[in-house]
């Protein structure tokens, strides 16, 4: 009954990973421009499948998409150091640190964050 019930389970996870990476792609196809797309695909190639080629791949596109986006670099950079590419790794944190005092997630709406002046006020 254990068997069964791990194989299932198994087998249930397996086909969500399928569809995700299956929604994410049909998403890109949808609007290749969407970097927030992107950068999901390419989580779940690291998190499902432990793909970095992949992950790298799709990361990069959000980035190009989104270069205004700190966390598409910080996640690039990430894979980076996970496949020993030290000096690619090095370059795309510099440059999420180098955004990030502007920049805001991709996963959020476009409304603006008030800016630092305006929260010191606030303190």
């Amino acid at each position: 009954m254990m068997a069964t019930y791990d194989r299932k389970f198994r087998l249930s996870k397996l086909e969500a990973q399928k569809r995700g990476i299956f929604a994410f792609d049909k998403a890109i196809e949808f609007k290749p421009d969407y970097a927030r797309a992107w950068l999901e695909l390419a989580i779940m190639h690291d998190i499902f499948r432990k793909e970095y080629g992949a992950a790298i791949a799709a990361a990069k596109e959000a980035t190009r998409l989104a270069p205004g986006e700190a966390e598409g670099w910080s996640i690039l950079g990430d894979w980076y150091i996970k496949t020993g590419f030290y000096a690619e790794a090095i370059d795309a944190l510099q440059q999420g640190e180098k955004v990030a005092p502007t920049a805001r997630s991709v996963s959020r709406s476009p409304i603006s964050s008030p800016s630092p002046a305006a929260m010191e006020d606030r303190l």
